[in-house]
């Protein structure tokens, strides 16, 4: 709704529906509640609602719930008559229907309030049309689906129990054999037996089976035969069907003659993972990818400038490494006194060397030796 000042005289209309009965309550332009109605879910019932609130005053528009369901012969009434219908979704059980209490009374004033202060924007739709007539199809569609699958894999949960004979025979048939093959057996009158009543099972969910096969095939046929009459250029897209177009579907690629075919990249390329991860990069590969040749570790750094790799003495002629943060300073430095190392980096402080026990104890006797002569043994 446009934002814009109301007069008390304008009204706003809220309703909370249902399957047999809907409820409206009506607020003013300045957010006062000034009546509210009980109707019926009928065609007479709509009329009598549209009349109720012109006799309030101007109607501004009108807020409905559940415009998708219980709501949609109202929905269409109201803008087949020219007023402005906005799709009111229902408060959140924790927060406001904690706060405000939860009735249908209140439910239809928080309708007309949310068109007031302009959150509810969602127009909703007339629920007619080719747009309509695909989404029927579709249900109906969809659940025989999912009930075809649901036939089968009774089926052969059921097959797992039966005898040793009767699983020999029927288990290693395809799926479509094995539906022929229980769709054969005869019908029983009366189950006396565990292996009367599992071939009456299996018998049965065969011809279900059938029978869903072919209402699926009636509902793909009038899918298919609408979406190429409503969208013939979606269909007619490589890799696009009428029932499940793919989320992401790229184009042919025609390259001339004489050149190598460029493949498409698709929008969900992301999701193509590589055969081989990445190794992890070690400190050797960072630096010879920095300095762009192979490094070996070096096992005496406090012998060289460098930090934990060989390299060759710079001289005052090398010009600094780039990106090295003391760079303008070795260059004038360099420039200054030539004798002077022009290293980036100072040499690390040598690391304490490691002693031998037996050259502690050598070392201990020579001092004991210097001083108070050759130890000897009592």
């Amino acid at each position: 709704m446009p934002s814009i000042a109301l007069a008390r005289t304008d009204v706003i209309v809220g309703v909370d529906t249902h399957k047999d009965e809907h409820v409206a309550v009506i607020i003013d332009g300045l957010g006062g509640r000034l009546a509210e109605q009980f109707i019926p879910a009928t065609a007479a019932g709509y009329a009598q609602l549209q009349a109720w609130a012109h006799a309030q005053g101007h109607i501004v528009a009108f807020g409905v719930e559940g415009t998708g369901s219980y709501g949609s012969g109202l929905t269409r009434f109201l803008r087949r008559n020219g007023h402005t219908v906005y799709e009111v979704s229902r408060p959140p059980r924790k927060a406001e229907r904690r706060l405000q209490g939860k009735s249908d009374t209140v439910d239809a004033e928080h309708a007309a309030r949310q068109v007031l202060a302009g959150t509810a924007t969602a127009v909703p739709k007339l629920g007619d049309g080719d747009i309509e007539t695909l989404r029927l199809v579709k249900v109906a569609r969809d659940t025989a689906v999912k009930a075809h699958s649901q036939a089968m894999i009774t089926l052969k949960a059921t097959l797992v129990t039966a005898s040793d004979e009767l699983r020999a025979e029927l288990e290693p048939l395809t799926d479509f054999k094995l539906i022929t093959a229980c769709a054969a057996f005869p019908p029983a009158t009366e189950l006396g037996d565990a292996g009367t009543a599992m071939r009456h099972v299996l018998g049965t969910l065969a011809c279900r089976w059938l029978t869903l096969h072919e209402e699926i095939k009636i509902h793909s046929r009038h899918l298919k035969a609408r979406t190429k009459a409503v969208a013939p250029q979606m269909v007619a897209a490589y890799g696009i069907g009428p029932t499940s177009p793919p989320s992401c579907s790229s184009p042919r690629v025609t390259t001339p003659t004489g050149s190598a075919p460029t493949p498409p990249t698709p929008s969900c390329a992301g999701r193509v993972r590589s055969p081989h991860p990445r190794a992890r990069p070690t400190a050797i590969d960072s630096t010879a990818a920095a300095t762009g040749r192979r490094t070996r570790r070096c096992f005496a750094a406090w012998s060289c400038g460098c930090a934990g790799t060989h390299r060759r003495s710079r001289t005052s002629s090398d010009a600094p490494p780039k990106g090295c943060r003391n760079a303008r300073s070795s260059a004038a430095s360099s420039a200054t006194s030539p004798a002077r190392s022009t290293s980036c980096c100072p040499p690390p402080t040598p690391p304490r060397p490691r002693h031998n026990r037996l050259d502690v104890y050598r070392s201990i006797n020579a001092l004991a030796e210097s001083t108070n002569g050759p130890y000897k043994a009592e």
